[in-house]
């Protein structure tokens, strides 16, 4: 992951915008809009992207306007949080810009194309995989006191009422 991360800064993903730069016959548009097809697009800026982060369950949606490159953007989804449902205890940005590349990648190699609830789906499958395969940080506090149980008065159980919900 960190590899593909890496790969996106430093514009060497094999994008339409970067390929043409090199001197490379691609073609240059998003394959859903047919916008430039930069990193930026393709998993910010498209649609597609838009859709897919919309499903995506985070605390605070990262103002795209504000970032000026895709660096700039990937700092500041170091403060986004998934929210509990998903299981995810990390950043979740580097998972879903996955899901969008190989979902991207089977678009345009296979002719298959996902959903936007697909690929956040997946993208959130992944990151909660890898989540759970970290090892966990031993807290090395101090033990949590066992109360003393307390003998059982038949008297006083008549007059508390317990309720278990």
């Amino acid at each position: 992951m960190k590899v593909f991360l890496w790969s996106m800064i430093q514009k060497a993903l094999p994008l339409g915008e970067q390929l043409q730069q090199r001197g490379i016959r691609a073609d240059a548009f998003c394959y859903k809009c047919k916008g430039v097809e930069s990193a930026m697009h393709i998993f910010f800026e498209c649609p597609f992207a838009k859709e897919v982060w919309s499903l995506v369950p985070i605390t605070q949606v990262v103002h795209l306007a504000t970032c000026i490159n895709l660096k700039d953007t990937i700092v500041a989804f170091r403060q986004v949080i998934c929210l509990p449902p998903t299981g995810v205890s990390n950043n979740i940005l580097p998972w879903i810009c996955w899901a969008i590349w190989t979902a991207r990648n089977m678009a345009i190699f296979e002719n298959r194309t996902l959903s936007p609830e697909e690929v956040a789906s997946k993208g959130i499958r992944l990151a909660r995989e890898w989540s759970y395969a970290q090892p966990q940080k031993q807290t090395t506090g101090k033990k949590v006191p066992n109360p003393q149980r307390r003998i059982h008065d038949p008297a006083e159980s008549s007059r508390v009422m317990t309720c278990k919900t």
